[in-house]
């Protein structure tokens, strides 16, 4: 869904003095994941601005920094200069600075997840900063012009995406694959999507011919970018992710033998219960039973007003030894005290 967005002129300082910026944000009050965005050789111009507010109508806060410091070059030759001109290590400390600002804004907040993608030029110092600090809990990048060295990619801590064209010859497929294989050579998260007949900066490029191909390539490359950061970043996705990774939490004070035991799971991110059940508190101590096998089936005739998503998970535990369960280590338990029917409960068999 599109938002209505608020788009304004921003600024931060950093260790090499001050950065402006372009800033875009859904009008809404409540706080959102923010994105960085690292332009291309071309700076803030018309496009990065568009994309920025692009970023910004899919939910996120999006911030692009002006890392040329007003240039904004209009052959490729004068772009050239102003990208092999950058001081390379400034740049990426001017580009964590951002990340400072943003957690300052009301619309992000201090523990606010960030994401950074970058084309191009952006696409390399994306990685650059990604390698430099933990600021950021994902990165997106676009056909990186700027190869980092490979041990630098050693200090990547999150997962990426990146996008590429099979017909680019800026970055070549050969760049990509010797990329991939750093990645996986060090265990980094990744995924690499190619897009059949595209050259260099066909999302943004002012240098390629427009074409119905390069809009789609376009479009389908963005969805992706969009959909990767909302799971990536999105404190829904995180707590679902851990519910399900907490399945054998769930505890009967003074058992030893292993039992079998059935979960309800809905939408909402919380485990429902049925019959007689036994439910655990935040901050509470249990004998824990570890999960060991477990099945699947549609229970959403038990939740009507769950119809969509209700599954029951049907486990067999056995002893765990002694657990101490909080809301910090098991973001499932988070409301637990605000409402009982929030309380994660199980069902003996």
């Amino acid at each position: 869904m599109t938002e209505k967005i608020i788009s304004l002129h921003a600024g931060y300082n950093a260790k090499s003095g001050f950065t402006n910026g372009f800033l875009a944000r859904p009008a809404v009050s409540e706080r959102r994941p923010a994105i960085v965005l690292l332009s291309a050789m071309w700076g803030l111009n018309w496009m990065q601005r568009e994309l920025t507010r692009d970023f910004a109508r899919a939910g996120f806060v999006a911030l692009s920094p002006d890392l040329l410091h007003g240039q904004l070059p209009k052959d490729r030759a004068t772009a050239l200069l102003a990208k092999t001109s950058l001081d390379v290590d400034q740049t990426v400390e001017d580009i964590v600075a951002a990340c400072r600002y943003l957690r300052k804004l009301p619309w992000v907040g201090a523990q606010g997840k960030l994401g950074v993608v970058g084309f191009c030029l952006g696409g390399g110092l994306a990685l650059l900063a990604l390698a430099r600090t933990r600021e950021f809990q994902a990165g997106v990048i676009y056909h990186h012009s700027l190869f980092p060295d490979p041990e630098e990619l050693r200090g990547i801590s999150c997962k990426i995406l990146g996008h590429y064209g099979t017909e680019d010859e800026t970055t070549p497929r050969e760049e990509v694959e010797s990329f991939r294989e750093t990645l996986q050579r060090f265990g980094k998260k990744h995924e690499i999507v190619f897009y059949e007949g595209m050259g260099h900066g066909f999302v943004d490029s002012p240098l390629l011919k427009d074409s119905e191909e390069r809009r789609k390539a376009a479009a389908e490359s963005l969805a992706r970018t969009y959909k990767f950061f909302r799971e990536e970043l999105s404190p829904k996705g995180a707590k679902k992710k851990a519910c399900a990774e907490l399945a054998w939490i769930p505890a009967f004070a003074g058992m030893t033998e292993p039992r079998r035991a059935s979960w309800f799971s809905s939408p909402n991110g919380y485990f429902q219960r049925r019959h007689t059940s036994i439910g655990l508190r935040a901050g509470s101590g249990h004998e824990g039973f570890r999960r060991v096998r477990c099945a699947h089936r549609s229970v959403s005739e038990y939740f009507p007003q769950r119809r969509q998503g209700a599954k029951e998970e049907v486990c067999h535990f056995e002893p765990f030894g002694r657990l101490r369960v909080n809301s910090e280590r098991n973001p499932c338990f988070e409301q637990s005290e605000k409402s009982s029917s929030q309380i994660p409960r199980i069902r003996s068999g």
